[in-house]
């Protein structure tokens, strides 16, 4: 059965220089997808199907980056080339032109902090982008905080090693125009990491201000933006990581009590040999008052904690029975989340929180609930990093049988959607790996 016979056609959602890309629905899962697919007059083209394939070879290299669109399934044969990915609710272009009004500093600077992870876990992999661009960056929704950033289009990537020695990549002018360094406009294949940073440099200076940088815009990353972007490799910051330095550097100067402010331990519960008081710990932890930055005030600095396995140890056994009164508090406090205004980067560490209280606990109802707050985050809200979480608790042998089937009844309950293929391993059990199915056919 050909791959396309499992989704049904919804339309087309844009063209590319080889490609169009379309949207499709799963037929089983009502999952919806874009798949990717070489344009039928290039299927006899060697130089663009070789191109293509690479692209897809890219993709596998990096599946599992967070912030780099997942590669979930691909076809090659009979004059077709495609493959499958999330479908994004939007890309960076459209999003900011539709609130570049309401945007704050901070909402832009946690979308760029996105691109540049993606970017940094790309060059980690060896693999050059070669088209940042914001229609490249796809923006994914989410019920909480910033939108979820997956960098796309690897079609003009190459891999730093195996491509070395690949003549054909002699073509021109290909790159969103107002992004490609002038090095890679004359000749695609002299682009370098160098020309990464001329692309950041000018994403930067888009995401601040909504407008085409044709110039450097006044901003207050305006230095880092005409380094970036001189025409000049030599003149330009010799690394990805280097720019990254130096606009971290001026970000610390410009966001105070904002979403790079590192979180402190309150002096509430800390003493002057920063030891921890545990029962005013645990008083902050289960307090009720209102915080005008939840993340920060209260969160960040429970987080802090809890994440530190010692000081995890010794907060379970300070609060015994009352460690569910503080799950539930902690749950709370994640609901009352904004928007904006804190770190989305952050949203795995929710997950590791519950992963660390599911550990140690001894009570079966504060193991239960935290293993199904994982699975919200998860596949609710369709948070990566704690999808990771999830799986391997699930092929872990942590989850006690007698939990087993009140955990597979959360799942069925629960507003997830899944893939018709996922959860297929063996390690799985029996009757979460039934219901996982069940859901996935829904």
């Amino acid at each position: 059965m050909a791959l396309l016979d499992q989704y049904e056609h919804l339309g087309v959602i844009g063209t590319g220089y080889f490609s169009l890309v379309k949207l499709y629905k799963h037929k089983d899962s009502g999952q919806e997808v874009a798949v990717k697919v070489l344009k039928d007059e290039l299927e006899s083209n060697e130089d663009y199907v070789h191109r293509f394939e690479r692209e897809v070879e890219l993709l596998r290299l990096m599946n599992g980056c967070e912030n780099i669109i997942p590669l979930l399934a691909h076809e090659f044969g009979d004059n077709k080339h495609l493959y499958v990915m999330p479908a994004a609710d939007s890309n960076l272009a459209d999003y900011i032109a539709k609130h570049n009004n309401t945007l704050s500093m901070s909402d832009r600077l946690a979308l760029f902090d996105q691109v540049l992870k993606a970017i940094q876990q790309a060059l980690s992999k060896g693999v050059i982008h070669r088209d940042i661009s914001p229609r490249n960056v796809l923006l994914f929704e989410t019920e909480r905080g910033q939108p979820v950033v997956r960098v796309s289009d690897f079609g003009l990537a190459k891999n730093v090693e195996k491509d070395s020695g690949y003549t054909r990549s002699v073509v021109a002018q290909y790159g969103q125009m107002y992004y490609v360094a002038p090095e890679q406009y004359d000749k695609l294949k002299a682009a370098t990491e160098k020309s990464e940073v001329f692309s950041l440099g000018k994403l930067l200076d888009f995401t601040l201000t909504g407008k085409i940088p044709v110039i450097a815009h006044q901003t207050n990353f305006r230095t880092v933006v005409e380094r970036a972007t001189q025409e000049e490799p030599s003149e330009r910051y010799a690394t990805v990581g280097e720019f990254q330095a130096a606009y971290e550097r001026l970000k610390a100067l410009l966001i105070v009590d904002d979403v790079t402010e590192e979180f402190g331990t309150p002096a509430t519960f800390t003493g002057p040999d920063g030891a921890i008081d545990w029962k005013s710990f645990h008083s902050f932890a289960l307090n009720k008052q209102h915080y005008e930055n939840v993340y920060h005030e209260y969160l960040g600095p429970v987080m802090d904690v809890i994440l530190d396995p010692a000081k995890a140890d010794a907060y379970v056994e300070f609060a015994g029975d009352a460690l569910e009164d503080f799950v539930r508090r902690f749950c709370d406090r994640l609901d009352e989340l904004p928007s904006v205004g804190w770190p989305f980067s952050a949203t795995t560490q929710f997950g590791e929180v519950f992963q660390e209280i599911f550990y140690r606990a001894t009570d079966p109802h504060v193991k239960l609930r935290c293993l199904v707050e994982v699975w919200k985050l998860a596949y609710e809200q369709d948070q990566w990093g704690c999808q990771t979480i999830m799986n391997n608790l699930l092929e872990s042998d942590r989850i006690p049988p007698g939990m087993q089937t009140d955990f597979a009844v959360a799942v069925l309950d629960s507003k997830a959607t899944l893939s018709k293929d996922s959860f297929s391993s063996a390690k799985i059990p029996d009757v979460i790996r039934r219901a996982l199915r069940q859901k996935a056919a829904e």
